[in-house]
């Protein structure tokens, strides 16, 4: 007899992996928000002070599914114009991040990212209301069908990671820029310039 055999234990491999797949899928959700939030960031200065474009209140409290449609919006659709005309007296520096995407794999990612808000919010409003947590039968085709949504979650942790890692790459040579003598040229002359 193995340890999965036993009701009780079955019971709690079954509310180990429900905590395991929310605690992912919060992980998704902390990443969605961050690279949802650094994005589109403006920055200027008035009266020489720089003000930023981003809000993080704004983006905090916002449920799952719809910190996906903003990525979906700020990171796949949303393509600015290469030398996009900026209208202002005041010194802009803007930065975008999105993901160049073919329109098959934009397809595809939004149907990942729609199936896994879906999953989440099966899990946790509908599924676990109904799980009769004393049967076996029901605790092993739970801990069957966690098992496999926890690899999609995992594939899409992955891949977010992967993108928050280029994005730091890409900010610290733009902070390596900013330190150095030719945007300082750069800047002065368009400081000039207003």
């Amino acid at each position: 007899m193995t340890s999965l055999d036993n009701k009780d234990n079955l019971r709690d491999e079954a509310l180990r992996k429900i905590g395991r797949n929310v605690v992912n899928f919060q992980k998704i959700e902390a990443l969605l928000k961050v690279l949802v939030l650094y994005s589109s960031v403006d920055s200027q200065t008035r009266d020489n002070e720089v003000t930023h474009s981003f809000n993080e209140k704004l983006i905090q409290n916002r449920p799952l599914g719809e910190v996906v449609s903003k990525f979906l919006k700020n990171l796949i659709d949303n393509r600015v114009a290469e030398n996009e005309e900026l209208h202002s007296s005041e010194l802009q520096i803007s930065t975008r991040f999105y993901l160049d995407m073919d329109a098959e794999d934009v397809a595809k990612e939004k149907i990942e990212l729609k199936r896994l808000v879906s999953e989440r919010n099966q899990l946790i409003h509908k599924d676990l209301a109904s799980i009769d947590f004393n049967c076996v039968k029901s605790c092993r085709k739970l801990i069957s069908e966690l098992d496999e949504q926890n690899s999609r979650v995992l594939d899409k942790l992955h891949q977010l990671k992967d993108i928050w890692e280029t994005f730091n790459q890409m900010k610290n040579e733009l902070l390596t820029y900013f330190q150095s003598d030719e945007f300082l040229a750069v800047f002065i002359e368009a400081k000039n310039d207003t």
